[in-house]
């Protein structure tokens, strides 16, 4: 019965993978033909990651480059991790 089991997801960070994501995102940025005359700046603090940029185009390939990376990265570690309590 789905009432006699449980599951726990468990989900863990690591902002060293995101930085990273984010610095590989900014050296791509600043060498891509079509992206580097963009004036395309990423800035990122505790909480947020801004993308300063001029045109919408350009502002959605760098967000899909960016979260590329990050899934990329997170892809060699384990992100979130489930265990059953009780099996079922």
């Amino acid at each position: 019965m789905a009432g006699d089991c449980s599951f726990d997801i468990v989900s863990q960070f690591d902002e060293q993978e995101l930085v990273n994501a984010v610095d590989q995102t900014r050296r791509e940025v600043k060498t891509r033909y079509d992206l580097k005359d963009t004036k395309t700046e990423i800035v990122s603090n505790q909480d947020n990651i801004t993308i300063l940029t001029d045109s919408s185009l350009t502002l959605k390939n760098v967000r899909e480059r960016g979260e590329r990376r990050r899934r990329e990265s997170a892809a060699g570690h384990s992100v979130a991790a489930g265990a059953l309590t009780r099996p079922c």
